[in-house]
């Protein structure tokens, strides 16, 4: 709201000017610096935590990080466009593994709680079952057994 009044003081410089201003406020509140410097610490760390958030939810991203690598060398070698290249090749990365993410969480934790619930039955199942096929292997064992009278 800052720049409201900063444009009606404007006013008094003519109608051409103000376009001027307001197509340069326009471009300089849609563009980041983070978004035109893959080299700049605001887009390393928002790869980086978008790598943790990926990460936390159990996804692999291993080659996300290989290319990370990438662009620290790239970076710290002054290869400017390079860097941009990797980072184009690392956000669609992300983007990818940002979709499969959902999926994946979902997957591990319906896992976890079928294991969980396998692990919980097997005692009582084991005090259930065990005697049954027990008795029923030993009944199998001895049908054919013959038993002969005492005179």
């Amino acid at each position: 709201m800052l720049w409201i009044g900063f444009v009606s003081k404007l006013r008094a410089l003519g109608p051409f000017t103000l376009l001027l201003t307001l197509i340069a406020l326009a471009t300089l509140s849609n563009h980041s610096v983070a978004s035109q410097d893959p080299c700049s610490p605001g887009a390393l760390s928002e790869v980086v935590r978008s790598l943790e958030e990926l990460s936390s939810k159990f996804v692999d991203v291993g080659e996300a990080v290989e290319y990370l690598d990438q662009l620290l060398k790239a970076c710290n070698g002054g290869d400017v466009d390079r860097a941009s290249f990797i980072y184009s090749k690392l956000a669609e990365t992300l983007s990818t593994l940002r979709e499969y993410s959902e999926r994946r969480f979902r997957e591990v934790i319906a896992y976890r709680i079928a294991y969980t619930v396998f692990l919980a039955l097997l005692p009582p199942l084991t005090y259930i079952l065990l005697p049954r096929v027990y008795l029923y292997l030993w009944y199998l064992s001895r049908r054919r057994w013959a038993v002969v009278k005492r005179k």
